[in-house]
């Protein structure tokens, strides 16, 4: 978890650089994050909502589970990620799709319930 939440503060000091970057999540052969460490990315980003939503120009997630597929595709209607999104199975196949999108300072709004409001995003070392 420790690992877990160290990406995550490294994740939120990169966004308020507001540097347009794109995201890619390989879970072909990782177990799944806890779901303290879930809870807590959630809790981040709907913090970090507007530079997140502003700096992320797409992103893609790997996978080779038809299960995974289902999960996710509910999830991405749940949140509904303003940025184009793509689930492959394949890393060159996931590369071939970020390549794909023009890295331009593009500010995109979710349209999910995700509430920014004023609070700042927790950051630690």
């Amino acid at each position: 978890m420790a690992d877990g939440k160290r990406m995550i503060n490294y994740v939120l000091a990169f966004v308020t650089t507001a540097q347009p970057f794109v995201v890619m999540y390989d879970f072909r052969s990782s177990r799944w994050p806890p779901m303290a460490l879930c809870q807590l990315g959630f809790r981040e980003a709907d913090k970090a909502q507007k530079p997140w939503d502003a700096s992320v120009q797409g992103i893609v997630i790997v996978f080779d589970s038809s299960i995974v597929r289902y999960f996710l595709s509910f999830m991405i209607g749940v949140l509904k990620p303003p940025q184009p999104i793509a689930f492959c199975s394949t890393p060159e196949d996931a590369l071939v799709f970020l390549g794909g999108i023009e890295p331009k300072a593009r500010v995109f709004e979710c349209q999910s319930g995700r509430s920014a409001d004023s609070e700042q995003p927790e950051h630690g070392s």
